[in-house]
């Protein structure tokens, strides 16, 4: 399996090659379908990993990359690393992204994803992408961390109904005029006569 395979080059500057493409940068995290890359462009990368058709590791800083190996990128990747490829894709909806970083890329912003493609509107073109011909994604750095943000906060929004008292079944009580009208009323009888007085 390749994430088996690359966990030991977390942290690498690394070189991955897609065909006649390949990209630059350093490994943030390897999951079953994808790799995860730091690029110089600030931007996040999402390699597929059977789009993959190498890698090459920089072990004698060949590589001229920016980033050292022992610096702390400002990235949270907590969202990236708990989704699938779909799932970050449905996270996507409605944001800018860039798909197949290459000759053949996409720019656009995703506006439905489905079980077997995804529509992305670039300008006046409206665009279906099949999911297994996305090869990779690029997203800025900075929508990494609003996703991650979003997400924290909608995991952290406490449960309103915990606190709410239990619910007390109040009997139903007659208005207060009927039941004051029922009262109003007194019979006396005088002589076998009734004579009804109604008491405001």
């Amino acid at each position: 399996m390749i994430n088996n395979e690359l966990k030991a080059f977390e942290g690498k500057i690394v070189r991955v090659y897609q065909g006649p493409n390949y990209f630059t940068g350093k490994i943030l995290g390897v999951g079953e379908e994808y790799i995860t890359l730091s690029l110089q462009t600030n931007e996040i990368m999402l390699i597929k990993a059977d789009h993959i058709h190498s890698i090459s590791v920089d072990v004698k800083d060949n590589f001229l990359f920016p980033i050292s190996e022992n610096n702390e990128d400002n990235i949270d990747m907590g969202f990236i690393n708990e989704k699938n490829f779909y799932e970050i894709l449905q996270a996507l909806k409605y944001e800018t992204i860039k798909l197949n970083d290459s000759s053949e890329s996409e720019t656009g912003i995703i506006c439905e994803v489905g079980d077997d493609s995804i529509t992305v509107v670039d300008k006046q073109e409206v665009k279906i992408i099949f999911l297994n011909h996305i090869k990779n994604i690029c997203i800025p750095q900075s929508l990494v961390n609003n996703l991650q943000n979003k997400s924290l906060k909608k995991n952290n929004l406490p449960d309103v109904t915990d606190n709410l008292p239990e619910k007390e079944i109040v009997p139903k009580q007659e208005p207060q005029q009927q039941k004051k009208n029922k009262q109003a009323w007194e019979k006396i009888e005088i002589s076998g006569t009734t004579i009804a007085y109604w008491f405001l």
